[in-house]
């Protein structure tokens, strides 16, 4: 028998797999490579998973927070273009969850009353002082409840007559809170107004 003197390419590479008499290593994955890929691709896709859930809560937080700013800045809009207006103003006492203007609209009184009523706020307006016409409307809608509606005195500590009004409010859940302020200064500078 002659001995061939032939290498192969083989023979210059290392053997990795063990190979059995006869056969060719295989060709496919062994199962601890199968086993940490999975466990490699498990933990990217947690990862993945929390930040999208991440971005689902913050997006939700920011509408939620949108929500309460821009009620809170329409209810007070339209609080302080009435007050501004106003011919009076009447409150109970001071601090007051409640601020009544009156205002004259083509020769005719007409008085218009903010109360917080629970955790709504509503705006009552009443055409026709005396009757029992009254228009109530409820300002914020139900997914936003008022915390606090407070009307302060501000007039102690200027020389016009001039009111502060403090709106706190929440989502239903009250897991997120919105507060706002604004002032009244009536463009009608009357004496003993306030």
């Amino acid at each position: 028998m002659k001995k061939n003197n032939r290498l192969l390419i083989t023979d210059y590479l290392p053997r990795l797999t063990r190979v059995k008499a006869g056969r060719l290593p295989s060709p496919g994955f062994t199962l601890t490579e199968v086993l940490l890929a999975a466990i490699i691709s498990s933990f990217f896709l947690i990862i993945v998973a929390n930040i999208f859930t991440r971005i689902i809560q913050d997006t939700q937080r920011i509408i939620t927070l949108t929500n309460l700013q821009k009620t809170s800045d329409q209810i007070l809009l339209n609080i302080t273009q009435e007050g501004r207006w106003a011919k009076e103003i009447n409150t109970v006492s001071f601090p007051s969850n409640e601020i009544t203007f009156k205002n004259t609209i083509l020769s005719q009184d007409q008085l218009i009353t903010y109360q917080q009523t629970g955790n709504n706020l509503i705006k009552i307006t009443d055409v026709n002082p005396g009757t029992s016409n009254d228009i109530t409307e409820n300002l914020n809608p139900s997914s936003i409840k008022v915390n606090t509606f407070t009307v302060i005195n501000r007039s102690v500590y200027l020389t016009a007559p001039s009111l502060e009004i403090r709106l706190d409010i929440s989502d239903k859940s009250g897991k997120y809170y919105y507060s706002n302020s604004t002032a009244i200064t009536p463009r009608n500078r009357f004496p003993g107004a306030i």
